[in-house]
């Protein structure tokens, strides 16, 4: 019987997982997660998410596919929720529309574009613990950091803020815009592009955290992003404050069960 893929659209906590992808001898969120699909289907499930996110970071929006024979509906969702711990949430479930079966839609080479969201917390908050990064010790000129994040878009190559040792093939990224915003007691980065390099984000934060905090100046941040050379960029940013927000596919590409 021929194969169906489908997706399904879920949203986690990342405070508890060594990441996204299955690693061996680690708590993972997809291994969790394909655990429970395999048993609520009863047979082996392999799943592809539509990135990586790495330990301790967090998804708001994030696509798994996986392909069986079995006909699904909507009750898989609900069915799924019951099984799966607190920390992940099934949202949806789509198939993939009929006009692609012979495209075989990929969750993560057909997303085009990516939105992520870092949220620095500016009071010391014991229910927060995990899930923001908290920033409470001095002020940071805001006005600096958003000029920076208008610059970004300028530029193609990201490699200045990779890691050094980054296992990336290629860095060049169409960042589409960037900003950040006050949120109460929050400073939030918000970033936009067709894809990330690994800990990019986090990477971003942190040199513009050394701007607003005055360790660096606008030249020298427009001037270490036009180098490609990560040792002139700040430090990674923790996991905590960071959220894979919304992922989008080709229009009509997904039918909603």
């Amino acid at each position: 019987m021929q194969k169906t893929r489908y997706f399904f659209q879920i949203a986690y906590n990342g405070a508890n997982y060594n990441g996204w992808q299955i690693q061996p001898n680690a708590t993972t969120v997809q291994g969790v997660f394909e655990d429970c699909l395999s048993k609520k289907l009863h047979q082996p499930i392999r799943s592809y998410g539509c990135g990586r996110t790495d330990t301790g970071v967090h998804a708001r929006q994030f696509f798994v596919q996986f392909d069986t024979d079995l006909a699904l509906d909507h009750g898989l969702v609900r069915e799924m929720n019951a099984f799966l711990p607190r920390d992940i949430a099934c949202i949806h479930l789509y198939r993939v529309a009929a006009h692609l079966d012979h495209y075989r839609l990929h969750a993560r080479f057909d997303a085009y574009e990516r939105q992520y969201e870092y949220i620095l917390s500016r009071r010391k908050d014991p229910f927060g613990i995990g899930t923001k990064t908290i920033f409470y010790q001095q002020e940071l000129d805001l006005e600096a950091m958003q000029a920076a994040a208008q610059i970004l878009p300028k530029y193609v190559n990201y490699k200045a803020f990779s890691k050094l040792e980054s296992p990336d093939k290629s860095y060049e990224v169409k960042l589409n815009w960037a900003t950040w915003e006050v949120r109460g007691d929050d400073w939030v980065f918000q970033v936009n592009a067709n894809r990330f390099l690994r800990s990019m984000v986090r990477k971003l934060v942190g040199t513009m955290v050394w701007l607003g905090s005055g360790r660096m100046d606008l030249a020298q941040f427009e001037s270490a992003l036009a180098s490609a050379d990560p040792s002139k960029t700040g430090i990674v940013a923790p996991p905590d404050g960071l959220y894979l927000v919304q992922v989008k596919y080709p229009d009509n590409a997904l039918e909603k069960l």
